[in-house]
């Protein structure tokens, strides 16, 4: 019998991550199953508990993996903005972006904080996130403008504007009547309406005209 190489081992056990990544998506930490996971994966529960063994510590490491890809996908290219707006922006299209091509995430993760509050926030310890963060990424610009600064709303707006329609998306495209490719050039106009709305109202004398 051939030695398992790293190699071959990382391929496996990034497999079974993305087979477990899709079942927690659609039916959570209790609803999915092992068996479930392994025949996604394309291998047999022997070595699915071989890698993991069991579904905590599977859904731990996936859900880990997920946080981090998150931060690198919010916070890419944000380090060198110095402008407090395209900052604003650029996170606004980050975060449209990951989740839009990932739509199952949003829910997965909220049903998991409500059902798991405790736990999911000391595995977000071990992540990158108590490290970055959007109001330390905010600080590091020193720029003049108040907004973020002492109020938490314009934060809660942003994101909810930003997600919203797209964890809703049945009943957005149900309410506005849109097809598919009308409800996607929805979604991409508001990579500049949404933040433009709240740099507008919550930093009104200092508006930026671009990008």
């Amino acid at each position: 019998m051939n030695k398992l190489t790293e190699s071959d081992f990382n391929q496996t056990e990034q497999k079974i991550i993305y087979a477990a990544r899709e079942i927690f998506a659609r039916k959570g930490f209790y609803g999915a199953r092992m068996h479930e996971i392994s025949e996604r994966a394309g291998i047999n529960s022997a070595l699915l508990h071989y890698y993991f063994r069991n579904k905590k510590k599977l859904f731990e490491k996936v859900f880990e993996q997920l946080i981090t890809e998150l931060i690198d996908n919010l916070f890419s290219n944000n380090s060198e903005l110095k402008d407090l707006d395209k900052f604003i922006f650029k996170f606004s299209e980050n975060y449209i972006e990951f989740f839009h091509k990932n739509q199952n995430i949003p829910l997965f993760v909220i049903q998991e904080f409500r059902d798991n509050p405790e736990w999911i926030f000391n595995t977000l310890k071990k992540t990158q996130l108590s490290e970055r963060t959007f109001f330390k990424d905010i600080a590091k610009l020193n720029v003049g403008s108040t907004i973020f600064k002492h109020d938490f709303e314009p934060f809660i707006n942003l994101v909810s504007m930003l997600l919203f329609p797209i964890i809703a998306r049945p009943l957005v495209q149900f309410l506005l009547n849109v097809n598919d490719e009308d409800y996607d050039k929805m979604i991409e106009s508001r990579k500049l309406s949404v933040p433009q709305f709240i740099l507008n109202n919550f930093n009104p004398k200092k508006v930026s005209d671009e990008k």
